[in-house]
């Protein structure tokens, strides 16, 4: 039953204002169909007493008033007035037909009687401001009945002149009846009253309203009669699918799959019958979900004992790199250590050697063991180094420093590196960049020695330029951009980002020619990735490089003390 109200309740929200609409557009075709018959019967009926009125004033224009002409009475005089003797015919008509009226209102009458009123001036107005216009129609409301009424207009003629002209002239009868105060001065063609005609319309309303009623009635009859329509017809094609539907809930709350009953051969036995298809298809699926499932389960299983597994020897593989890391660096740490001590002591016999006497030859000879000393001793620094920043041992220390002492202390070292005369060094430093900085100078020096030292290496002739200019600054922060340009042999496109690697040069034949290692390129990158920059390089091979990083530095109390006095 709720199904049938809700298909009921659906139809009636979606179909039913339609149906009105339709209902109402047809109501209002039919009312106004009827307003038009309405509207045509009652000018019919106000022409054929307009042309019955015209027809009065014609005759007795034209064959009355030329046979009395020669009478000069009283009687001879109304006799004629074409609109006298309207007037009585239809005074006559008035006592037969009491519901139809004859007037004619005029603005300068001779009788009062018929002087017109406030609506019947404005109508003659109208007709006279516009000449062509030959009728007015409309409604009113009269003695509490609607009439329709339709006037046309009365032009003054020649032979009017003879009664409502001068006063003067006038006929003595006239001025003896109604005196000479009104009714006289008309102009030929002017409009001065008007023949109007008052046809009663309350039986045609009568009639209009019942029929509108008979259509009111018809179209209640007809909705009722759809409706109950409507609900048969829903009955019928619900009642099974109730019972379906009961069918299906109770086959969903026993979870058995059992195939309805089809008793009927209409499209609702082919919906059970889909259904019952469905069901067919929806076994055989469950049967296999159900076997996919237990054999997902056992997969899952055998899986997990891997996965278990892996992840004990990954495990253990991640402890024994970490043993391995921590005793590489320890290793690192003892043997750099171990072997600076004998290198120490290598380095100083080497020193006091330089002091005695020696022959060129043993000059010579000292001179490589010191040289190939200091190479050793660097590069078990950069391997000491190295490990500490891979364990992340590697400290950085918050000094107050000045960065152009600085400066020129690496470019003192360098220039001593530069045997050729053929390069130029330079440093610039921007005047803006604070005097005191607070930052780690020894690891800045590193920075700036190892690029440095790059570049001197690879530079045959032409200019090593050192460039620090201040890229941003606020309240606390000075952020110092870095630049070194050499116009040395260059780095090909494809091996700029391999030089930054361990123990990486541009080619195999660059160690042989210019010697190194390796390590100072990704040792320096690594230290400004710890102070918070990145090392970018722009090089054209046969042309040069550019090396260039930014890096953050505090101010010192010095600068600060001085930026408060200024302010």
């Amino acid at each position: 039953m709720k199904l049938t109200n809700s298909l009921l309740t659906k139809f009636n929200l979606y179909c039913v204002p339609g149906l009105i609409l339709v209902m109402s557009i047809g109501f209002y075709l039919i009312n106004r169909q009827q307003q038009i018959q309405f509207e045509k019967e009652v000018k019919l009926r106000s022409e054929l007493v307009m042309q019955f009125g015209k027809a009065c004033r014609t005759y007795t224009k034209k064959q009355l008033r030329p046979r009395v002409d020669l009478l000069t009475d009283d009687m001879v005089l109304e006799a004629k007035s074409s609109t006298f003797v309207a007037s009585n015919i239809f005074n006559y008509l008035n006592e037969v037909f009491p519901n139809y009226r004859y007037s004619q209102p005029t603005l300068n009458p001779l009788n009062l009687d018929n002087k017109a009123n406030d609506k019947e001036s404005e109508i003659i107005s109208q007709f006279s401001i516009d000449k062509g216009k030959e009728n007015i129609s409309g409604y009113v409301a009269r003695d509490g009945n609607e009439q329709y009424f339709t006037a046309s207009p009365i032009r003054v003629e020649e032979n009017c002149l003879k009664c409502h002209g001068d006063p003067v002239n006038a006929p003595r009868e006239i001025k003896a009846k109604y005196g000479t105060t009104h009714g006289y001065g008309w102009q030929v063609d002017q409009v001065v009253a008007t023949l109007t005609i008052y046809v009663p319309t309350y039986d045609l309303r009568v009639e209009q309203k019942a029929i509108m009623k008979i259509l009111i009635f018809s179209f209640i009859l007809l909705f009722v009669v759809i409706q109950l329509f409507l609900m048969f017809l829903v009955s019928r094609i619900t009642k099974p699918m109730i019972s379906t539907a009961k069918k299906l809930n109770e086959i969903a709350g026993d979870n058995i799959l059992v195939p309805l009953a089809v008793n009927t051969t209409d499209e609702t036995g082919y919906l059970i019958g889909a259904f019952n298809a469905m069901i067919d298809k929806i076994r055989v699926r469950d049967e296999q979900l159900n076997n996919h499932r237990i054999h997902l389960e056992a997969r899952v299983a055998s899986q997990t004992i891997e996965l278990t597994t892996v992840n004990m020897e990954l495990k253990g593989a991640l402890k024994l790199a970490e043993d391995c890391a921590v005793a590489r660096s320890e290793f690192l740490a003892n043997i750099s250590h171990e072997l600076r001590t004998p290198l120490n002591g290598i380095m100083g016999f080497s020193d006091l050697l330089n002091e005695s006497k020696l022959n060129h030859e043993q000059q010579l000879f000292n001179n490589t063991v010191t040289n190939s000393s200091k190479t050793l001793l660097r590069l078990i620094n950069d391997i000491l180094d190295l490990s500490k920043i891979d364990a992340g041992k590697l400290e950085f220390e918050e000094i107050t420093f000045e960065i152009r002492p600085l400066v020129q202390e690496v470019l003192d070292v360098i220039s001593v590196k530069i045997n050729s005369a053929k390069v130029t060094l330079c440093a610039k430093i921007q005047p803006q960049i604070p005097k005191w900085l607070n930052g780690d100078p020894t690891r800045i020096k590193q920075i700036l020695f190892n690029l440095m030292s790059n570049a001197a290496k690879f530079t045959a002739e032409g200019e090593i330029n050192l460039t620090i200019v201040q890229a941003k600054v606020d309240a606390k922060y000075t952020w110092l951009h870095f630049s070194l340009k050499d116009t040395g042999i260059g780095i090909p496109a494809h091996k700029v980002l391999d030089i930054l690697g361990l123990f990486s040069q541009g080619d195999n034949s660059t160690t042989r020619t210019f010697g190194g290692t390796g390590l100072g390129l990704s040792i320096t990158t690594r230290l400004i990735e710890h102070m918070g920059g990145l090392l970018a390089i722009e090089s054209t091979e046969g042309e040069g490089s550019d090396f260039y990083f930014v890096i953050k530095m505090a101010h010192a109390k010095e600068y600060l003390l001085a930026s408060s006095r200024n302010t």
